[in-house]
């Protein structure tokens, strides 16, 4: 059993995700369908005003906070690499809302 927004994995017994509450779908490939990135940005502050928006309206959301690697070979001569980290963030919507809420976030996004 999947969440449909947060795609959370439950056991069997389970009928609602406890952070979206969000009736379970039985397949994760179910759960994929159902859901998708409305923003994705560099600033939490934008993601914040982003989720406020979406609970005013009622459109039920979920945010991801992915880290991305950035390796640079500035110093190949040294025969290393330099690794550093990019916080990004993002904004997931059920797909039936999607239209909804790009109307609500127009202008934050």
């Amino acid at each position: 059993m999947f969440c449909p927004l947060c795609r959370a994995e439950y056991r069997d017994g389970f009928a609602d995700c406890s952070d979206c509450h969000l009736s379970l779908v039985t397949s994760q490939q179910e759960a994929k369908r159902l859901s998708v990135r409305l923003w994705k940005g560099d600033s939490e502050r934008l993601q914040n005003r982003i989720l406020d928006a979406l609970f005013s309206e009622g459109i039920p959301s979920h945010y991801k906070i992915p880290l991305e690697l950035e390796i640079s070979m500035r110093n190949v001569l040294w025969g290393r690499s330099v690794a550093t980290q990019k916080l990004s963030y993002e904004v997931w919507v059920l797909r039936k809302d999607i239209k909804r809420a790009r109307e609500v976030t127009s202008e934050f996004t």
